[in-house]
């Protein structure tokens, strides 16, 4: 014999509750995985920012020749464009 009269809707309303607490318990379990995971990625951008090599002194970079030749462009005092090392086709000639 079945459960008593009445007792199904009991029964439904507990499988719901409990699938609902499933339910929440992954949902945790998924947030605690993508915090974790996006905790390591900063570690690591953090690390590897740390590990960049040091600036070199006494040489400009590419970037702070160009801004130079642009100041001076942009001011009158050049016109001549940035000298350029020599293609490496030029050079095999």
């Amino acid at each position: 014999m079945g459960p008593a009269p009445g007792s199904w809707g009991k029964l439904a309303l507990s499988e719901t509750a409990f699938s609902h607490s499933a339910f929440e318990q992954e949902q945790k379990l998924r947030k605690q995985e993508i915090v974790s995971r996006i905790l390591k990625e900063e570690a690591g951008e953090h690390a590897r920012k740390k590990q960049a090599p040091p600036k070199t002194t006494g040489r400009p970079s590419l970037r702070d020749k160009t801004w130079s030749h642009l100041a001076e462009v942009c001011d009158g005092k050049s016109t001549a464009p940035p000298s350029c090392p020599p293609l490496v086709s030029e050079l095999l000639l």
